[in-house]
């Protein structure tokens, strides 16, 4: 046995580039179905995972699929806004719970959520370094955005602005960092935190002013706005307008009972409202029954791929062989069986083979090792 995979191991480093094309082809073929499989498994996972913990999303009446990773991913702009006057009414006796948020906007093109102090405690999100919001204009970032803009605490982030083309429009305003969030491996480690106040001063609702000298006339006149709150003109910043008609682009609703999340539902049940109540468990396994489809589409394409290799591993088997069928008979004259022969070549197709698995399962532990990246730039985008 030992000379028979001594003989296969000198054939196939002898035809070494035969014998890679093969192993490369057996790898590829295996590595694909099961990366994919594995990769939707655990985008599955992942995002059931934060839809159950996410019992119910009010937000405006507009694709189901957009509010839904608008309010747990904070993608997906939605068309539309909430105001602040419906936070109170679902407050006040429809949930136990009513967690405000606006992510219409973005610093470095990472994602800006206003929202309140019990997001943090709703998503066990907690500080690694810093503190927490001390006025207007702080922020706390998550884990990744803080890796991949490689901000500290005490760093400044300036917002990106609503509209680059109109020079007069509201200024970005420079956020103070004062605290890093630990990661928890989920959207909210790409996202930069700050509070209502502040995204509504971001939106342009409120602002501040200073009084600015005109050297020419000596005098004070020109009110211009600030793209920085500090301790120097945070009491110049005001907001225009009634706060109950301040805008929210989605509320997180937790019921205490299952008859208040009914009746919380049926609140916005009224097709004519301009208002909708989703649970976003269903919506999840609704999108992931469109992920299905696709990977039964993969599935085939696997089938097809796996059926064309198996063709042309037979057809270079059968090839080798006739070009091998001199060696052969010259073993046979020296000595050796007709069943060694057979042997040696199911031998060296065996090894192959195995070299093709190892191929695979490197493969798929590099992708596997890759996920975690991926995932998070489909988050992100």
């Amino acid at each position: 046995m030992a000379r028979l995979f001594l003989l296969a191991r000198r054939s196939i480093s002898f035809h070494r580039y035969r014998s890679a094309i093969i192993a490369l082809c057996l790898g590829v073929t295996i590595a694909l179905p099961v990366s994919v499989r594995v990769m939707v498994w655990r985008f599955q996972q992942q995002v059931s995972q934060r839809a159950e913990a996410t019992p119910l999303v009010i937000g405006p009446r507009t694709s189901r699929f957009d509010l839904v990773l608008h309010a747990l991913y904070f993608q997906s702009d939605v068309r539309g806004r909430l105001k602040m006057e419906l936070l109170d009414e679902v407050a006040d006796g429809l949930a136990a719970r009513a967690i405000p948020l606006h992510a219409g906007h973005r610093a470095q093109q990472q994602p800006v959520v206003g929202t309140t102090a019990d997001y943090f405690a709703f998503r066990q999100l907690e500080l690694a370094s810093g503190q927490d919001w001390q006025r207007l204009g702080d922020c706390l970032l998550g884990a990744s955005v803080a890796r991949r803009l490689q901000l500290q605490t005490e760093d400044s982030l300036l917002t990106d602005p609503l509209d680059p083309f109109n020079i007069v429009g509201t200024a970005p305003l420079k956020m103070r960092v004062v605290g890093l969030l630990a990661a928890n491996g989920s959207a909210d480690d790409n996202a930069v935190f700050v509070s209502l106040e502040t995204a509504w001063v971001i939106e342009g609702i409120g602002h501040g002013h200073q009084n600015v000298e005109q050297e020419q006339h000596g005098q004070l006149g020109m009110s211009a706005s600030f793209t920085e709150v500090t301790d120097n003109n945070l009491d110049s910043f005001h907001f225009h307008g009634s706060r109950s008609s301040f805008p929210l682009t989605a509320i997180l609703a937790v019921a205490e009972n299952p008859r208040q999340a009914t009746l919380l539902e049926a609140r916005f049940l009224d097709p004519e409202s301009t208002v909708q109540s989703l649970r976003p468990v269903d919506v999840v396994e609704e999108m992931m029954g469109l992920v299905f489809r696709a990977q039964q589409f993969f599935d085939l394409l696997a089938v097809l791929m796996a059926a064309v290799t198996i063709v042309l591993l037979g057809l270079v088997i059968a090839l080798s062989q006739r070009l091998r069928a001199r060696e052969m008979r010259t073993m046979v004259k020296i000595g050796s069986s007709r069943s060694l022969t057979f042997w040696l070549q199911a031998t060296e197709l065996g090894l192959l083979c195995l070299a093709g698995l190892l191929f695979a399962a490197a493969l798929v532990a590099i992708s596997m090792g890759l996920l975690p990246q991926l995932m998070d730039r489909v988050i992100s985008a």
